[in-house]
Order: C-alpha cells, then sequence, then structure tokens
C-alpha cells in the first residue's frame, strides 16, 4: 500500500510540474492521496488523515485536475465526474440542485458524526461504471419484501427470550401496506410481499445455538446469540438464504425481521446489535426490534428509513458524506430514530437516476411529498415541500393513507 502511495505520488507529482506550480501548491494544500481499491477499514493512515481534517479525493479528482489544469469544484466533480465535456455538466449540476442555491439550502453538511472515517466518498463517475446489480426491466424488476415471523413460542431457556417475533410487532397487514406504498415511491419500483417465511424458535431448533428459518419445505439453520441480554440472529446467515430465494422476477429481496440482528464470527465477543445489512448481490435484512417496534410511529419510521438504507446498498450506494441523507453511515441522533432524512442528497439521487432507468426525480419528489403526508411524517412531508418550492415541481393530492 505504501508503496502504491508513494509511487502515484511520484508520477502525480511529475505530471503536475508540467501544468504548473501553482496547481501542484494548491493540490498539496488541500488534499492527500490515496489509491482506490484497498481495504480502507485496515488502513491506518487513511484513518489518521480523516482524523487530522485533511480531505481524502479518489485519484481520478487528482487527475481531473491535472486534465484542466486547475483545481476543479470537487463537489461539481463528485455529481457528473471529470468534467471533461462528455457530457452537459451544467445541465446535470443543476437539475440535481447544485447551481440552485435555494434548494442546496435544504441539504445541509453531514457533521462529522453521522460520517464514516473508513470510507472515500463515492463520485457518480464512479458509480456509473462499477460492477453492480441493476433492475432488468420486464425480467427482474420486482422489489420484494418477506416478513420473518416465529412458527411456534419457545419452549427451552434460549427459546423463552426468542417468542417475540409476531406477525403484529411486524406492523400487520395494515403497516405492511403502508411500507409498499413508501417503497414504490421511494425507488420507482413495483413491490410485492412475499410469503412470511418462519423462525422455528422451538428448543429442538434452538439446541446448537442456532435457529430454522423455514422457508416453503425447506428448513436453513441460521446462528443465534444472546446480544445485550436479548437473542438475535446472525445477519449474514439470513442474508445467505436470502439470495437463494430471490423470486424470478425480482431485483432484490429484504427479509424483515422482529427481532435483533447481530454480525460477528463464532469466536469474537459481540457488543451492541444491527439495524439492517445488506449485499451488493439483491438481498437484504432489516429489524424492527427497536424504538417499539414497526406498529409504533417511530418505529415505523425507523423501518422505512433502514430498508431505504439497506436497500440503496443492494443498487451500489455508498454511505454518503456529503449531506445530511439517508446514506448517511449514522443517525444524526441514534436514540431518535425519526433524527435522520428520509430522502437522498443531490449525489446519491443522481446515483439512483442511473441505477434505475425510470426514476424521474421531480414526479418522484411530487408523489414523496404525497406519500409522507398520507403516512404521518409531518417534518419529511414538509421538508419534500421546500425542495418542491425550490425546484418549482407541481404537488401532487394526497395519497391514501392505506389505513
Amino acid at each position: 500500500m505504501a508503496l502504491a502511495v508513494l509511487w502515484l505520488r511520484v508520477v502525480l507529482a511529475a505530471e503536475l510540474a508540467s501544468v504548473g506550480a501553482k496547481v501542484l501548491k494548491t493540490l498539496s494544500k488541500r488534499i492527500d492521496v490515496f489509491v482506490q481499491g484497498y481495504n480502507y477499514e485496515d488502513d491506518d493512515r487513511l484513518a489518521q488523515a480523516m482524523r487530522l481534517g485533511i480531505v481524502v479525493v479518489p485519484e481520478a479528482y487528482v487527475r481531473g485536475c491535472l486534465a484542466a489544469g486547475c483545481v476543479l469544484d470537487w463537489r461539481r466533480f463528485a455529481l457528473v465526474g471529470a468534467l471533461d465535456g462528455s457530457m452537459d455538466d451544467n445541465a446535470v449540476a443543476g437539475y440535481f440542485g447544485l447551481d440552485n442555491q435555494a434548494l442546496m439550502a435544504h441539504f445541509p453538511h453531514a457533521p462529522r458524526h453521522v460520517r464514516e472515517d473508513e470510507e472515500l466518498p463515492q463520485h457518480v463517475c464512479e458509480f456509473e461504471v462499477m460492477d453492480r446489480v441493476a433492475p432488468q426491466p420486464g425480467t427482474k424488476d420486482v422489489f420484494a419484501i418477506m416478513p420473518i415471523v416465529t412458527r411456534k413460542p419457545g419452549t427451552g431457556s434460549f427459546a423463552q427470550s426468542w417468542g417475540k417475533a409476531t406477525f403484529a410487532q411486524l406492523g400487520g397487514k395494515v403497516q405492511m401496506k403502508r411500507l409498499v406504498a413508501f417503497v414504490k415511491v421511494f425507488f420507482g419500483m413495483q413491490v410485492r410481499i412475499e410469503p412470511p417465511a418462519e423462525l422455528d424458535n422451538s428448543a429442538r431448533s434452538c439446541k446448537d445455538g442456532t435457529v430454522d428459518l423455514i422457508m416453503g419445505k425447506y428448513a436453513y439453520p441460521l446462528r443465534v446469540r444472546k446480544v445485550d441480554g436479548r437473542a438475535a440472529v446472525h445477519a449474514m446467515d439470513a442474508i445467505a438464504v436470502l439470495d437463494e430465494n430471490i423470486p424470478q422476477d425480482a431485483f432484490c429481496l429484504v427479509g424483515i425481521f422482529a427481532d435483533d440482528l447481530y454480525e460477528a464470527d463464532d469466536d469474537e465477543d459481540v457488543s451492541g446489535i444491527l439495524l439492517g445489512r445488506a449485499t451488493g448481490n439483491g438481498s437484504a435484512v432489516v429489524s424492527t426490534a427497536h424504538f417499539g417496534g414497526a406498529a409504533t410511529r417511530a418505529g415505523f419510521a425507523h423501518l422505512l428509513g433502514t430498508l431505504a438504507h439497506e436497500a440503496s446498498h443492494m443498487f451500489g450506494l455508498d454511505h454518503c458524506p456529503f449531506h445530511l441523507c439517508i446514506m448517511n453511515a449514522m443517525l444524526p441522533d441514534e436514540s431518535d430514530p425519526d433524527s435522520g432524512s428520509l430522502g437522498y442528497c443531490p449525489y446519491c439521487l443522481r446515483k439512483m437516476d442511473l441505477a434505475v432507468a425510470s426514476l424521474d426525480p421531480s414526479a418522484r419528489y411530487a408523489a414523496l411529498a404525497s406519500t409522507y403526508a398520507a403516512l404521518g411524517l409531518d417534518r419529511h412531508a414538509s421538508w419534500i415541500d421546500s425542495i418542491m418550492d425550490a425546484c418549482h415541481v407541481p404537488q401532487l393530492p394526497s395519497a391514501p393513507s392505506g389505513d
């Protein structure tokens, strides 16, 4: 890693010298360069640079500066790429908000505590060329959701702490209907609730630290452990099962658990629980075990935010360090499930525009405002209304609440 970075700096220094000392001096003050493609979580130098407030940028940005002979606007580069004339950069930046100061006022910069030090910002040009799963219109274009419920009450000592996951705790049919309305508008896709899978939490199933997940005629063992005094299922075990069972016409399959999730190897200590987890293969899991469950207003808002965040990872979006956004790594207030955003910042919206061919940002804003109002998400509805005013998007009548 160190040799690769040193090599890159030597090459860049030579190239920068050819475009003038002014660019070299400005860049050396403002950025530190790391080659993409390494495991950033294990890179102590990257984490140290972030802690010191050094702006860490992709190699493509530096090379874009070299090609332009000047220091490019990083925010604009992150949205439209190297600004090389291959697209209508001004139109794209204006359409997604960067040239609209009234609009950008509604996207405050992300505070430090909602970002992750280990990740470089994912710019749109990188997203466009990355290897990722994408919906296929007409063939694999369904967003499938599977409730995970409990088959029968536990009888063993471990299982007695289980037995909380009922369909009612997932919010019941009313909340599922409201969830479908949200996902349909948020992602602009067809949504389908699959028949529930069942956790068999009998003493037999739980005897070896596993619980059987029953899907159709098959039983899949999932690891379970006590986490913070409560039983939790291993998130990646569940995701592996969902990977095998994505419907043929579906782009993805999201499992909704009413019990806690965790992620750790068998020989590792577990501290803390997961809100959700996703992979780029089209599967994700989320938990409704927090903030009173999905039947409460706070719990339902948390479910919407967690599901949208994890599902966005399935489309290829990384965590967002630019603005307050549903793709921030952490909630602004971990004790308040409604403290985060229920919308994308301009950068992440642009990525979703590339990921979902049918996405119309203006129509999406109008539909979101109507849906949020119908779901009683007043703060989020007001935020969308303010964006629509700045964009001059006409409003739609309120959507039915689904009650």
